[in-house]
């Protein structure tokens, strides 16, 4: 089920325990050469990316509902809620309120290091820093139903744990419906098995087991299998918001009525229905120019030192805070308007300043008189004249709606559903349904797509958002299911959005008499069809797969297949917000999941290898070298160079060479 873009609060509870100071071996992207490169790091480090990638998923929407903090547990010092109202609940730190993360976040979270205190007090914590979420959590939301809870803890399994009246807290979770995620360092799951585990670890990986069996909504997991999954393209469902309108049926403006009229014919139908997005086009994130610009930076780390007013409060973490700003600024793109200026007079050639190839490049074109923006008025090219259009011209006199914003769609006729053609419709779909709160709209909305359902035809929609605006065509198809009946609208261009372009036909080759040519390296033959069929027979990719139970299925999944565009350009994006030093921290390569559909199936394209090889020579294949560009050259020789001969053109071609 989709969720409500926004509108959640995900707490990270995160060990800092001494155990997760632990170094581990990491791999990185390979070098350029195809060398291999690893680097070092603590557990909490490598833990730390999956919360960095899931608060950079959170800046990158932007929305200001979708809100995050962080609790630690096994701190040296105590600050949370609970404590202060009521004692307890020691070694338990509210790091980051809850808010709108920035990159501020980002860097407080990368500054969070490992505590350096021993003992059962300090270590035994990881329930009482889940029960300071959930009272975290609870308090800033008070009674908003609506909002998404969402916990997530972090923690290697490797420091006592105080088990004390857990399953309240199981009922605490089930009760306010919070998603809980239970992510461990090195937690056993069906490809992993770590080695030499101790029984300490052993114990409270089952009870973690126990506590996620007693939640419902509850997932258990490995960090590696957490980063996994990070780095998988995602294509989030998310409920879009629903725009009320009012669809109308046989209305007509004032102008279109007649005199003797009584006015009824002006009202129409009036539906109150409601209209929302069903698909929505992805694009790549838009990239902006920067300058680099002087500022002091470590040049290990990439990061310059900044002291924040969090580090006095605590000991366990330092803040290092990448000075972006004194390093880049964004550059702004500035518009001036100058007359282009006059052509200069052709001067002779001893009279002409030749320029070095190195000052050609260097050349600073010439600028006309600036002129005001506001003195400018737009115009178009009318053939090869320009015609001024004025701004102030009368707008279309379009309504959006009888009551303030509604916005306004009228049906204006019906077509046979027989009759249109898939490549009318034009950018993204919706639903339209009746309004929720009107039993009257439901009942008249149903029998109008029913009746278009026993006609067959489809509904053609004016569509105007808002008073003034250039009206839009769509098409309304009508869908009944058992438990609503709605329609589905796009929009259909004019008809001079239309061309018709003809082609030559494929199979048919006349010469210049008009005869119709039969045999001609431009006509297909049988043997050529015949093989071409065979290597499309073999290139087939529906039983290329084979599914769970051993039976063939289609290789290719559309719900499956990702836009390596916009998700390797966020893979970098979040890449770089956390690792400045992309040299000695490269870009991970791409997921697997976005780079399969890239290449055919192997065993397709080996058993497809000789139908190919039979259609090459079918057709006569050759290679066709490519066009050399040749540099056009200018012939300015004098007919009497590098010659010993002393003539005259004119005694040569006469005395009229000249002309008159």
């Amino acid at each position: 089920m989709a969720e409500r873009a926004g509108y959640t609060v995900t707490m990270f509870v995160i060990d800092v325990s001494p155990s997760m100071a632990k170094k581990r071996e990491i791999q990185l992207a390979p070098g350029p050469d195809g060398e291999e490169k690893t680097k070092e790091i603590t557990n909490l480090e490598w833990a730390l990316e999956f919360v960095l990638l899931k608060v950079q998923e959170m800046i990158f929407a932007g929305r200001k509902t979708d809100q995050c903090g962080v609790i630690l547990f096994g701190t040296k010092k105590t600050k949370n809620c609970i404590n202060e109202a009521n004692g307890g609940y020691d070694h338990v730190t509210e790091y980051i309120p809850i808010a709108q993360p920035t990159q501020h976040t980002l860097d407080l979270i990368s500054a969070i290091k490992p505590s350096k205190v021993e003992g059962d007090d300090t270590t035994k914590t990881a329930v009482d820093g889940l029960i300071v979420a959930i009272q975290t959590q609870a308090t800033y939301l008070g009674k908003k139903k609506s909002w998404t809870r969402k916990i997530t803890v972090l923690t290697d399994g490797e420091s006592p744990l105080n088990t004390e009246d857990w399953e309240s807290t199981a009922e605490k979770l089930n009760e306010l419906d919070v998603h809980t995620t239970i992510i461990g360092v090195d937690f056993d799951d069906e490809d992993f098995k770590e080695e030499d585990k101790s029984e300490q670890k052993a114990q409270n990986e089952e009870f973690y087991q126990q506590l996620g069996a007693r939640i419902e909504k509850c997932l258990i997991g490995s960090c590696y299998q957490a980063l996994e999954d990070c780095a998988l393209p995602d294509i989030k469902m998310v409920k879009p918001a629903a725009k009320h309108i009012i669809l109308r049926l046989g209305y007509h403006y004032p102008d279109q009525v007649e005199d003797d009229d009584d006015g009824e014919a002006e009202k129409g139908i009036e539906i109150s229905a409601r209209v929302h997005k069903v698909s929505s086009k992805a694009s790549p994130v838009s990239l902006k120019r920067f300058i680099k610009r002087g500022g002091a930076r470590d040049g290990a780390t990439g990061k310059s030192t900044q002291q924040d007013d969090e580090d006095e409060e605590m000991d366990d973490a330092e803040e290092t805070k990448p000075d972006v700003g004194a390093v880049y600024a964004p550059v702004e793109r500035e518009t001036r308007f100058h007359l282009r200026p006059p052509a200069p007079e052709k001067k002779e050639e001893d009279d002409e300043v030749k320029l070095e190839d190195g000052d050609a490049e260097h050349e600073v074109p010439t600028l006309g008189d600036l002129v005001d923006a506001e003195d400018l008025v737009k115009g178009f090219k009318y053939g090869a004249t320009w015609v001024l259009v004025d701004e102030e011209f009368d707008k279309l006199p379009t309504k959006a709606g009888i009551e303030g914003g509604n916005c306004f769609w009228a049906v204006i006729g019906f077509m046979h559903a027989s009759k249109f053609q898939r490549w009318y419709l034009m950018g993204e779909i919706y639903s339209l349904s009746a309004d929720d709160k009107s039993i009257r709209s439901q009942i008249a909305l149903s029998s109008f797509i029913r009746g278009m359902v026993i006609k067959d035809v489809l509904a053609i929609v004016r569509w105007v958002h808002a008073d003034g605006a250039d009206p839009k065509m769509a098409v309304c198809c009508p869908i009944v299911e058992v438990e609503r009946d709605y329609l589905f609208m796009a929009r259909v261009p004019f008809a001079e959005d239309l061309r018709n372009y003809t082609f030559p036909s494929l199979d048919v080759l006349k010469n210049k008499k008009g005869e119709t040519a039969t045999k001609h390296p431009f006509l297909t033959t049988d043997e050529m069809v015949t093989a071409m069929e065979k290597w499309v027979d073999k290139m087939d990719l529906m039983e290329a797969a084979e599914g769970d139970d051993g039976s063939p299925e289609p290789w290719f999944d559309m719900s499956a297949s990702y836009n390596p565009a916009i998700h390797r350009l966020k893979t970098a994006l979040f890449h770089g917000a956390v690792f400045p030093d992309l040299e000695n921290n490269p870009i991970p390569p791409p997921h697997p999941e976005l780079t399969k559909y890239l290449e055919p199936p192997p065993e397709v394209v080996e058993r497809s290898k000789r139908a190919l090889e039979k259609l090459k020579k079918a057709v006569d294949v050759k290679l066709v070298p490519p066009k050399v560009r040749g540099k056009k050259k200018v012939n300015e020789v004098d007919a009497t160079m590098h010659t010993e001969d002393d003539f005259d053109v004119g005694d040569l071609l006469g005395e009229d060479a000249a002309g008159p």
